[in-house]
């Protein structure tokens, strides 16, 4: 995707997700834009109250953001997992730009598991099969060990 325009989009609640983000988007000299939740959503009861509606995949207010993906090539959609689903805001991220998507690619942080039903579920949500997904465990993401992953997933992207 050499000379393509590339939007990255992600939803970090602790930085986790965000600190994959900004390495990609350097990697990938991109556009990349962070969904904003308006109410925050820290503390224990608000990590509850967020894994509660990713499993029952409810969507949750985002602030408008500024970014059109149809003026984009590929989007890279990024998400922590939550109770083995996509985050809610990028559920709604998703669900209000129906139809606007060209290319995609997705990656997510997790601690141990839900990555893989949570790329089937966003690909089913868009219409369409990523490029490329990247996972990786929040323990990678604290060790600096999700590099090497990380810049295959780029070198996916820009190559293909």
């Amino acid at each position: 995707m050499q000379d393509s325009k590339i939007l990255l989009v992600y939803y970090t609640r602790t930085g986790s997700t965000g600190k994959v983000a900004a390495w990609l988007s350097d990697e990938l000299d991109c556009e990349m834009e962070k969904i904003i939740d308006p109410r925050g959503r820290l503390g224990l009861i608000q990590y509850l109250y967020c894994g509660f509606c990713a499993a029952t995949r409810r969507k949750m207010d985002i602030c408008d953001t500024r970014n059109d993906p149809s003026d984009f090539d590929l989007v890279v959609l990024g998400t922590p997992v939550w109770a083995g689903n996509m985050a809610c805001h990028i559920r709604t991220y998703i669900d209000s730009h129906k139809g606007k998507f060209d290319k995609v690619a997705f990656f997510c942080t997790f601690e141990s598991s839900g990555d893989e039903r949570t790329f089937s579920e966003m690909a089913q949500l868009i219409g369409k099969d990523p490029v490329a997904t990247l996972a990786i465990k929040t323990a990678e993401v604290k060790s600096g060990a999700f590099i090497d992953k990380a810049d295959y997933f780029a070198a996916k992207l820009t190559n293909s």
